[in-house]
């Protein structure tokens, strides 16, 4: 069989599948066919469409505007039980973690 009699071949093939109403896992165990035969047919024959990228308009910038940094003397405040603890830029991260653990804490 030549190259053009196996492509008209599976051209019915694909028409039988496409008519069918099958899914493509059911249509091949009955026609003794691979799915990965079947699926390589319809994506060879499936038109190329150009590429999404030269449909697409190019990006554009837009401008954002910035919120001013918040004053260094910001401060945070948290309360644990009847405690409250004031968080300051620079606090150190483990040394709350310890402290809030141990404020919850039974004594």
């Amino acid at each position: 069989m030549d190259r053009e009699e196996r492509r008209e071949l599976w051209q019915a093939r694909m028409s039988d599948y496409r008519q069918s109403g099958l899914s493509l896992k059911a249509w091949c165990a009955l026609q003794e066919y691979t799915p990965d035969q079947l699926k390589y047919w319809l994506y060879k024959r499936t038109p190329k469409t150009p590429s999404t990228t030269s449909i697409l308009p190019s990006p554009q910038f837009v401008s954002l505007a910035t919120l001013p940094a918040s004053p260094s003397g910001t401060s945070l405040h948290v309360h644990v039980g009847s405690a409250r603890i004031e968080i300051t830029p620079g606090f150190d991260p483990v040394l709350l973690r310890d402290l809030v653990r141990a404020l919850e804490s039974p004594c």
